[in-house]
């Protein structure tokens, strides 16, 4: 069996975050997971259960392809994963640490936050490609390499 290397991480869990984020996540939990209410956290906590479970097998796979992948390691890597990113689906959280570091004159992020939302007065139609889905994303791609790197390390 041959040991997994970070990019066969990366590029299984890259999948898994796509698959949870686009193709299974309900309508409901990214309309409600960022609420500030006990329906809020259900929805992300059942978002980020669906994306656990996608990476896991995604992992799973790297495994009957030959890969060699020690389990502390990847349940380590998940659990890192899975907590960054109901931290950021909250929303509130990861625009707070945007403002914090905008203040700081680390960065201009806030700001970004809300382009390509509606503007109150114009006919403006809502697209994916607001701010907030972008710096979700980043968020998102830094841990899911940290999570790769953790999980790749030195299979036991």
């Amino acid at each position: 069996m041959k040991n997994v290397s970070t990019g066969d991480v990366a590029a299984a869990f890259a999948a898994g975050h796509q698959a949870a984020d686009y193709l299974l996540q309900t309508r409901h939990q990214a309309d409600t997971k960022m609420n500030r209410d006990r329906a809020g956290q259900m929805a992300c906590l059942r978002h980020t259960a669906v994306h656990t479970a996608c990476k896991s097998a995604a992992l799973l796979g790297l495994h009957a392809s030959g890969r060699k992948i020690s389990l502390r390691r990847a349940v380590t890597a998940l659990g890192v994963d899975a907590a960054t990113h109901y931290w950021a689906d909250r929303r509130e959280p990861l625009l707070g640490l945007m403002e914090l570091l905008e203040a700081a004159g680390i960065n201009g992020k806030a700001g970004f936050w809300d382009v390509g939302e509606p503007r109150e007065g114009y006919d403006d139609n809502v697209c994916l490609g607001t701010g907030k889905h972008y710096l979700d994303q980043a968020w998102h791609a830094v841990w899911t390499f940290i999570a790769a790197l953790i999980a790749a390390g030195r299979a036991e």
